[in-house]
């Protein structure tokens, strides 16, 4: 834990109590071998630049955000993942690398597929792009996700079709259902009216009609980068938490990992809707993704999440 970030962290009373109500979360989504590259700026049409290569390694929305729950929770098997991918050698180092973080793994592998790819160009401002193909999130049906559809929490992300989204969550009644609606176009109204709670960033919450609206119908957490989240409850604005100052260095990713460490920390306290403690923790560890290299690699440890629960 960096001494600035742990330091304010520790400084504010959010200590997190266990609870027997919520144990096990499901997360439904995206998989994909993320490779950043710096670059001076990002390339005009036909233009061919060089760039230094960054990082490699797991990713996708999906993916990242069960990684992040999954550390947060600190028991293995707490979180089980459903994403699918191709039979190639980057769908095997994807199956390698999140066999280690202790996640049910339920994993549709389509053996003539190539596994999704995002390619994620960084500035020297600080800026960056992110390409991604999604042919495997896509493909994923709901005869292949709702065999594993149990628990109390469900997570999901715009990166499969829209129609299978809704199936998911429809069938998920009686869990927790957490929608992050990101990318958008991934996202409908029907499957905004079934979520419970509601994670999105300030471009998505205005592009779906406000917070106020969003939040009449469920409990949003709008993030808003540097400035930290806010908690909307019932039309209105119930809590604004900063976020730590850090020197950011790859923001990949750090959205993800916010909605992990944010659910987590709920669920540690047996809580089926966030408070601004449990945000606190998100902005922390949003704020700790953002100063370090790399997508999931950046992420909290285990070891890091459980001095911030003590």
């Amino acid at each position: 834990m960096s001494g600035s970030v742990g330091n304010q962290l520790h400084g504010a009373a959010f200590l997190q109590n266990s609870g027997a109500g919520m144990r096990k979360a499901l997360v439904v989504g995206n998989l994909a071998w993320d490779d950043s590259f710096a670059v001076a700026a990002l390339p005009a049409p036909g233009a061919s630049i060089p760039a230094r290569a960054l990082s490699g390694g797991a990713g996708g929305k999906g993916a990242n955000q069960a990684v992040a729950l999954a550390r947060a929770l600190g028991e293995p098997g707490l979180v089980g993942l459903v994403a699918a991918l191709g039979g190639d050698l980057r769908g095997h180092a994807l199956r390698a690398a999140l066999t280690s973080e202790g996640l049910a793994l339920h994993l549709v592998e389509y053996g003539d597929g190539i596994s999704d790819l995002s390619i994620i160009l960084r500035e020297e401002s600080g800026e960056n792009a992110v390409i991604t193909t999604q042919d495997c999130a896509q493909s994923l049906t709901p005869r292949e996700i709702l065999p594993h559809l149990r628990g109390d929490l469900l997570v999901m992300q715009g990166n499969l079709r829209p129609d299978v989204t809704e199936a998911v969550l429809h069938a998920a009644q009686g869990m927790v259902r957490v929608l992050n609606p990101s990318p958008l176009d991934g996202i409908t109204a029907q499957a905004l009216a079934m979520a419970e709670i509601i994670v999105a960033n300030e471009v998505e919450t205005r592009a779906l009609g406000g917070a106020e609206a969003l939040s009449r119908r469920a409990a949003l957490v709008r993030t808003r980068g540097p400035d930290g989240a806010e908690l909307w409850l019932e039309g209105a604005l119930c809590e604004q938490v900063p976020a730590p100052r850090v020197t950011p260095a790859d923001p990949t990713g750090a959205g993800d990992c916010f909605l992990g460490a944010l659910i987590g920390a709920m669920m540690r306290r047996g809580a089926t809707r966030p408070d601004a403690g449990d945000i606190r923790i998100a902005c922390w560890a949003g704020a700790m993704a953002v100063a370090r290299w790399g997508t999931q690699t950046a992420f909290p440890s285990r070891a890091e999440f459980a001095r911030v629960f003590e």
